[in-house]
């Protein structure tokens, strides 16, 4: 048996281990840990593939570079540690307390963050981070910069006063989220599905990439959206009033029985778009944007 305050060289093959392992320890696949107190352990480099981590208090630990690729911390107590470089493909932190929690250049992969709490996490320069889920997870007033997460998941997830740049959200699910005071600079989301989401307000630069983006019961009231490019967007009935939308790109896009009601739209770029009964009355720059080959009969766009 090991002492008190004594380190693993090995840990293999076992259900459990104890106490916490050291630096040395390198191997510890498919572990046992779970409600287990590691408060600040060092597990930096460790392979913990397959690890039951449910419920354990990992709070301030250091898990740098450490493999947990399809492991199980559900519930688990994580505020303030450092996952930086850690691989966590396939790995489930649902319901788990994530705050400050830092997973720059960490392989996010197939992870499941749902009901989560990410307040205030650093999620930086990931590269990999494919269909990762954040379905009802908190991530306000969280960082996200230069992260690539096609085939996301983000239900009912609570967004507000989160910073996102640079970040590839293409072909994401984004449902019944709370965006207030969010902001976004250089996102590309196409082909993302944006349900019933409100992004009134919200400030866009960058520019957006949301081209062939499908929006339903959402609105872009009064967003700036400078630049951005819809091409071939899917949002009929969708509310652009107010919107400022200087050179944006509605190639191809529907947006029939959409509102642009005084809508900044000054070289902004409708050519065959579908307009069927889309509203223009008072938009700013009507007559130098582009309507070449628009299909259906819009309403307010005749200048006096």
């Amino acid at each position: 048996a090991q002492g008190a305050g004594s380190s693993f060289v090995q840990c293999t093959g076992v259900t459990s281990c104890w106490p916490p392992p050291c630096r040395r320890s390198r191997h510890m696949r498919l572990v046992d840990l779970r409600g287990q107190p590691l408060r600040s352990a060092v597990f930096d480099g460790v392979d913990m593939t397959g690890a039951s981590l449910d419920g354990a208090d990992l709070r301030g630990c250091t898990m740098y570079g450490t493999n947990l690729a399809g492991a199980s911390l559900r519930g688990a107590l994580l505020a303030s540690a450092n996952l930086q470089g850690a691989n966590l493909q396939g790995a489930n932190f649902s319901g788990a307390e994530l705050t400050e929690t830092d997973f720059t250049g960490a392989v996010l992969t197939d992870v499941d963050f749902s009901r989560a709490l990410m307040r205030r996490a650093k999620i930086f320069s990931v590269q990999q981070g494919a269909r990762a889920i954040f379905d009802g997870a908190d991530l306000r007033d969280a960082q996200m910069t230069d992260n690539e997460m096609p085939d996301s998941s983000w239900v009912g997830t609570d967004l507000r006063a989160i910073a996102m740049e640079d970040m590839g959200l293409q072909r994401a699910r984004i449902e019944r989220a709370e965006l207030a005071g969010a902001r976004f600079v250089d996102m590309r989301m196409q082909g993302a599905l944006l349900l019933s989401t409100s992004l009134e307000g919200i400030n866009l630069n960058g520019p957006a990439n949301l081209s062939y983006i499908t929006v339903s019961n959402s609105s872009f009231r009064d967003a700036f959206l400078p630049g951005a490019l819809l091409v071939g967007a899917h949002a009929p009935g969708i509310d652009f009033s107010g919107a400022y939308l200087q050179l944006a790109e509605f190639r191809g896009a529907h947006l029939e029985g959409g509102s642009f009601r005084k809508a900044q739209i000054t070289d902004a770029n409708f050519d065959w778009a579908y307009l069927d009964s889309t509203d223009f009355t008072l938009a700013v720059g009507r007559a130098k944007a582009s309507w070449f080959g628009i299909r259906g009969s819009p309403t307010g766009l005749l200048v006096a």
